[in-house]
């Protein structure tokens, strides 16, 4: 077996790690909840093998030109599992977020993630994607029953500083917060486009692209507004799994 890796070990806790692997025979890439083999099966031809904790199986066969195999394992947007159904994700928090009146502040969230199998021979292209969270995979509705948004949902501690992040189930996301409205607000939740956010992966630990809110006034109605802001890191950005949007916000009414 060769492996090629941009880390110097490619487990971790027994888990493989993020990154780039050029396959010449077999190799088995285990995850939460799931157990990848891949392996050769003809002097150009490999099987891909995926099977998960309730012992479902994802079976594809993949010709090469060279004989070796090059895939990329990255952190995706969470938006396939259960079903592709939004481009939208909600967060909400473990307990109220209070912001005085004309205040601005920051915080640190946990934003759910899946896990992207790309080939890489000539471009990449999308193999197969998978949540190692299945129990807490679901959709919420956010906003009025005749005119809000459906969301991919997840809870989520806050902290002044970084929050703990579950390996393979969650990226860290800081949140950047202004309150113009004239009066302190409490924030149960936040909803956002998730599409316009970018992800980035180092070894076992992955980063999503800063949120910044505003909440203002329109009218008589207290108005949210989200949108995403590049980071700045050293960590390497994951492949697309889906289009990037390029909206500019989000606007919505506070619950």
């Amino acid at each position: 077996m060769e492996v090629l890796h941009k880390a110097e070990n490619p487990t971790h806790k027994g888990f493989a790690m993020y990154g780039d692997y050029e396959i010449s025979d077999s190799i088995e890439l285990v995850f939460p909840n799931h157990k990848i083999n891949i392996s050769k099966n003809g002097e150009k031809m490999f099987e891909y093998l995926r099977v998960d904790k309730e012992n479902k199986e994802i079976r594809k066969i993949i010709p090469t030109d060279t004989g070796n195999l090059k895939i990329i394992v990255a952190p995706i947007r969470p938006l396939n599992y259960p079903s592709r159904r939004t481009e939208h994700v909600m967060l909400k928090f473990d307990s109220e977020f209070h912001i005085p009146s004309n205040s601005d502040t920051s915080l640190y969230v946990r934003c759910p993630i899946e896990v992207g199998i790309f080939l890489n021979q000539n471009g990449l292209d999308s193999l197969d994607c998978f949540s190692c969270n299945e129990s807490e995979s679901r959709f919420s509705h956010y906003g009025k029953p005749d005119g809000g948004v459906l969301c991919k949902y997840a809870k989520t501690p806050i902290s002044e500083s970084h929050v703990q992040v579950r390996e393979y189930m969650d990226a860290l996301m800081q949140v950047k917060i202004k309150n113009s409205i004239g009066e302190g607000h409490g924030i149960k939740k936040l909803m956002f486009h998730i599409t316009n956010f970018k992800i980035y992966y180092k070894d076992s630990q992955c980063l999503v692209d800063s949120l910044t809110s505003e909440l203002r006034k329109r009218g008589h109605l207290n108005i949210h507004s989200t949108r995403a802001e590049l980071i700045q890191t050293e960590f390497t950005e994951s492949p697309v799994w889906e289009p990037t949007t390029h909206t500019k916000k989000d606007e919505f009414e506070v619950e």
